[in-house]
């Protein structure tokens, strides 16, 4: 499933469906990346510090964070 979500909503597990790029342009990740944890908290960093381009499409399997099955 195809959802738009916020960086603070990001879980382990989801896959990153776009580039994922600052606010100034700055490529952070390739569509296609895992998120693991470490990520999640640096994408989270980098929206304080330096912001990121939100929404962010994410691939959510059915069942996970809610998403009806």
């Amino acid at each position: 499933i195809v959802c738009l979500l916020k960086v603070h909503e990001l879980a382990p597990a989801m896959v990153i469906n776009q580039d994922v790029r600052t606010k100034d342009g700055m490529l952070l990740l390739r569509k296609g990346q895992d998120l693991t944890m470490p990520i999640v908290e640096c994408l989270q960093s980098f929206a304080r510090t330096f912001g990121i381009a939100q929404p962010l499409s994410v691939l959510v399997a059915r069942g996970a964070f809610g998403v009806p099955e």
